[in-house]
């Protein structure tokens, strides 16, 4: 990394910093530097109450950039540091002393923001019905955290439904979601379901708050994607049938994933023509 991109990454730490209130500050500081369970736990605890009030206080604008000042100084900075960690220790020779040790840290630290985000969920439900968007979020977050729980556990076989169930909860609350959207998409692109992931991502760009970010997970996803490889999730290529047959019980997600190929093997053989 260059030091152009190390000065503007500490500004950008530095601007989610200055939006936090000083009490909050201080809190969070207690919350990173603190070796201790008891005292990290007296400390998310002692946050979470202050935040909860803080945002009760606020309006909207004001909530939204305060809980993403917290959500990203307090959890997702520091669990990608420790995902960037453990990356680099994976890479030098005799580094799986320092692995495991990475991953029970970063493990702690993925347990402790769940264990906030809820708190905080019920705390918000429990304070005022026009929170809704802050609850929004709290679910996003949690999906978020479920999800690198999974990543992250050691288990072979990974489960993605508590990742699921808060994004869906979010997006029971922010229909329009884009950003709700294209992390359903990659829970799907994780369990192999091509199709289900190309028609998330579209969704997502199509949304009313979109998600640019889509965009380039659906470009990518097509062009990594060889159709007949998931044939498992593809019930209609276990046994021969017609085109017309398909077109009759085509879903909104085939039609999707139709027009995507239509388009790429036009494309295709355009530039094929060129170039002859």
């Amino acid at each position: 990394m260059c030091i152009r991109d190390r000065y503007q990454r500490r500004v950008r730490g530095a601007c989610w910093l200055m939006r936090l209130p000083a009490e909050l500050h201080q809190l969070q500081q207690k919350l990173l530097v603190a070796d201790d369970p008891v005292t990290r736990a007296n400390a998310a605890a002692s946050l979470q109450q202050e935040c909860a009030r803080a945002l009760v206080e606020r309006g909207p604008s004001a909530r939204e950039q305060l809980e993403q000042a917290v959500w990203k100084a307090c959890f997702y900075r520091p669990i990608e540091a420790k995902r960037r960690a453990i990356r680099k220790n994976a890479m030098e020779p005799g580094g799986e002393a320092l692995l495991r040790g990475a991953m029970v840290c970063l493990m702690d630290r993925i347990l402790e923001g769940i264990k906030f985000w809820a708190g905080m969920r019920e705390l918000l439900l429990a304070s005022a019905s026009d929170l809704v968007p802050s609850v929004y979020r709290c679910h996003v977050f949690l999906g978020d955290l479920e999800r690198y729980a999974q990543q992250h556990n050691g288990a072979r076989a990974k489960c993605w439904d508590r990742s699921r169930r808060e994004y869906e909860a979010a997006l029971t609350l922010s229909p329009g979601s884009g950003h709700v959207q294209n992390q359903l998409g990659v829970l799907e692109s994780y369990e192999h379901h091509t199709i289900a992931a190309m028609y998330r991502y579209c969704r997502a760009i199509t949304s009313p708050t979109g998600f640019p970010q889509a965009r380039s997970n659906l470009e990518e996803l097509v062009r990594t994607w060889t159709p007949g490889v998931n044939r498992d999730h593809m019930s209609w290529e276990d046994v021969p049938v017609s085109y017309t047959h398909l077109r009759a019980h085509e879903t909104p997600e085939h039609l999707v994933c139709r027009l995507l190929l239509e388009k790429k093997k036009k494309n295709t053989t355009i530039n094929k023509q060129h170039y002859k």
